[in-house]
């Protein structure tokens, strides 16, 4: 059976709604899927009733979200499945996430705006209806698209440097994260472990470890690193795939497999590679 359990929608920072995530697993032969928004389960909530939906199109899709967290200083992402959308600890904590992401970007398109003299972020565009988490991508990227940046690293560099950023975000501990999780029935698992890998002096297995006390009972073992600073070539991101099978088997971790697709391409490339 094949699996994707990391997916984003335009409800965070994707490009795509989830009928087309449907049809492209579909067409891609996946069986099970996952869509993980960064902070947000809308896509369960905004677009009726999307299991019933990616049933049709012989796609079993499982509730999940994306949450960040913070651990010694280091931003960690938590994925959690099967849990309740609907759950009302889960639901209060990301209203409030939400609201202070969205003042942020409030502010930041004005600002921004008026930094280049011109309207060129259009805020009908960055706060989408379906939109629940508003994230830097959403003005960092009509930025370089408008060619007023090389790329998206240079542009968001400038804004932290001539803009700054107007509203904090506060990030929960990872146990927190863990614990919110499971009190909405489901089950975490550590997102994208190798970008782990020298932050902040975090020791890998050591790290797992703790979060397996915390109630942690999976790890991303498969995912598309390609490209990232940390694995250069497609040698070392197998090396480390082995690595991260070999800890969920040590740590008795369920091993999940994910894309972080935000756009169809990324889930074909995944899929087929």
């Amino acid at each position: 059976m094949l699996k994707d359990y990391h997916l984003h929608t335009e409800v965070s920072d994707g490009r795509w709604l989830p009928a087309d995530i449907f049809r492209t697993a579909a067409r891609l032969g996946i069986d099970e899927i996952s869509i993980t928004d960064h902070d947000a389960v809308g896509a369960y909530i905004h677009f009726g009733d999307v299991r019933r939906d990616a049933a049709a199109a012989g796609v079993r899709l499982v509730p999940g979200v994306e949450l960040d967290s913070v651990h010694d200083g280091v931003e960690i992402h938590m994925l959690g499945y099967d849990l309740d959308p609907g759950h009302s600890g889960l639901t209060a904590y990301l209203g409030d996430v939400q609201r202070l992401r969205r003042d942020r970007l409030r502010a930041l398109v004005g600002r921004i705006n008026d930094a280049m003299d011109s309207p060129i972020l259009d805020a009908a565009a960055v706060f989408r209806p379906w939109r629940d988490t508003c994230m830097m991508p959403h003005v960092v990227q009509p930025l370089v698209a408008a060619g007023r940046f090389p790329d998206y690293r240079s542009a968001k560099r400038w804004i932290k440097e001539k803009v700054g950023f107007p509203v904090e975000v506060p990030k929960p501990a990872v146990a927190d994260v863990i614990a919110l999780i499971r009190a909405a029935g489901g089950w975490a698992a550590l997102a994208h472990p190798g970008f782990c890998l020298g932050a902040g002096g975090i020791v890998l297995e050591s790290f797992v470890a703790a979060c397996r006390d915390w109630g942690m009972t999976g790890l991303e073992v498969e995912y598309r690193y390609r490209g990232s600073t940390e694995f250069p070539g497609r040698a070392e991101e197998d090396r480390f795939v082995t690595r991260m099978r070999e800890l969920a088997a040590r740590f008795d971790l369920r091993a999940t497999r994910g894309s972080d697709a935000h756009q169809a391409v990324e889930m074909e490339a995944f899929a087929t590679e």
